[in-house]
């Protein structure tokens, strides 16, 4: 009644949804345990080698109901100690090992098939009249037979929609793994009854072959499956509309804010993760950058829990970047650049009574049109931009890492270091003296190593008269 109510309810996970989960799997696995002995009892009451292979596939979906219910309640414990990032994998590895239930029962129900068809066809081609001499053991099935047939199909496409549809309300890989594997079941069930009525009308050879077609089924289903969970385990990526409509968000929220961005997301059993890069323009405070960061980030948990956003993992960048072979090649560090600052100007600057800030910015020969992605990517353009949401709404993006060629226009920034610097002077100073302590400040300033501007911010007051904070990364 529970899995019912949750069918009729939201979408969204719930406690409820979750315990619903838990109660359909349970219900799968009693049903399985009367399908198993009921299908192998009238398998061989009725002489249905097909009913025998299908209460085969009955009890791996025993083994797989208890793996079910293992991974799916261990999946959704909370982060620890030793696992930082979650417990989601284990989904993935509880898939794997239904799907590999699946193969083996596949091969299983194959194996008898061929041992019970090989001697209804070698008296099918040496008896004069065919079928009609066939030994007592190969009799063709009974209406037993059919009625179990007729009834485990019913069950088993129950538990299907129902294990399928709380399996997507929760995003739950096994879930719906176990549901494909309730459909197995029960397609094969009907390949079953369709061999029991061939071979109830004189052509006793359609059982064992209905038996080699459910054991095709179970193992497309076990092999399926499995490269389904070894992907996920690798986090190869198949989560393309989703990255798309974690994209929109971001482009609403950063609209005019942000000058680029590049997305990625992955799978992890239940929960989805995100990785996303956002460019802002290079002159934004640290503080300022943040801000735009943590707007993107906390809107986007908000906004998707629907499709299992549980991580956001967002970097920051400057519009302009180094991209260099070596450390040695990268432009000096803040608190390298200010004490030289400080030193040029309290050396040969005496008129100068104080520093009260230094703000420096970097700017680096990153070509000013070429795409984040490509840039964060080198050229495989890896990953979910603006320009990529109408294609993928369209179908027409793959997600695969595609090797693009982008054009660069030859426009670069200037390398180098731009420094604002705000000093205090004496009150009784004339503009025109300020104007000149300015001017030779900015001309030594510029002396320096890789400094490309200068901003000189004069303040005829002392900063103890309005509270100024000094802002500084050394030692005054």
């Amino acid at each position: 009644l529970l899995c019912w109510r949750i069918l009729t309810t939201s979408s969204l996970p719930s406690p409820e949804t979750d315990q619903a989960a838990v109660a359909v799997t349970w219900t799968g696995a009693f049903a399985n345990i009367v399908l198993c002995g009921a299908k192998f009892a009238g398998g061989v009451a009725g002489n249905s080698a097909g009913l025998v292979a299908d209460a085969a596939h009955s009890l791996t979906d025993l083994a797989g109901d208890a793996v079910t219910l293992v991974s799916y309640q261990q999946a959704r414990k909370p982060p620890d100690s030793d696992h930082p990032f979650g417990h989601g994998k284990i989904e993935s590895l509880g898939t794997l090992a239904v799907s590999g239930l699946l193969l083996t029962a596949g091969i299983g129900a194959g194996w008898h098939s061929v041992h019970e068809g090989l001697p209804l066809l070698e008296s099918a081609l040496s008896l004069p009249n065919g079928f009609e001499q066939v030994p007592r053991e190969h009799l063709p099935p009974n209406g037993i037979a059919a009625a179990i047939c007729l009834v485990s199909l019913a069950v088993k496409e129950t538990l299907y929609r129902l294990t399928k549809s709380i399996g997507d309300k929760m995003g739950s890989s096994v879930l719906i793994a176990n549901a494909e594997h309730h459909r197995s079941d029960a397609l094969s069930s009907g390949v079953a009854l369709v061999g029991v009525i061939g071979a109830g009308v004189g052509m006793p050879l359609l059982d064992p072959i209905a038996g080699l077609v459910v054991a095709a089924m179970i193992l497309q289903v076990g092999a399926s499956l499995s490269v389904r969970s070894i992907h996920d385990l690798l986090d190869r990526r198949r989560c393309l509309s989703d990255e798309a409509t974690l994209a929109e968000t971001v482009m609403k929220v950063g609209d005019g804010l942000i000058r680029d961005f590049v997305l990625r997301a992955r799978r992890s059993g239940p929960h989805l993760v995100a990785d996303i890069i956002v460019e802002v323009e290079g002159l934004l405070s640290a503080s300022a950058a943040h801000t735009i960061g943590e707007h993107i980030r906390l809107e986007l948990l908000e906004r998707h829990k629907d499709i299992g956003l549980r991580d956001v993992a967002l970097q920051i960048k400057p519009r302009y970047r180094d991209h260099v072979s070596s450390r040695a090649d990268l432009l000096a560090l803040p608190h390298v650049v200010e004490g030289e600052v400080r030193t040029v100007i309290r050396d040969r600057i005496p008129e100068v009574e104080s520093i009260s800030a230094i703000q420096i910015y970097y700017n680096v020969n990153r070509p000013s049109k070429r795409p984040l992605k490509h840039q964060m990517f080198e050229n495989d353009g890896i990953g979910v931009d603006a320009e990529d949401v109408d294609k993928i709404k369209k179908g027409d993006a793959d997600g695969s890492g595609r090797r693009v060629t982008a054009k660069v226009d030859g426009e670069r920034a200037p390398r180098g270091i731009s420094v604002e610097v705000n000093l205090n002077l004496r009150p009784d100073m004339t503009i025109r003296e300020a104007y000149e302590v300015a001017k030779r400040v900015r001309k030594h300033v510029l002396e320096i190593r890789d400094m490309q501007a200068c901003q000189v911010h004069l303040e005829l007051e002392r900063e103890e008269s309005w509270g100024k904070h000094v802002s500084s990364l050394v030692d005054p």
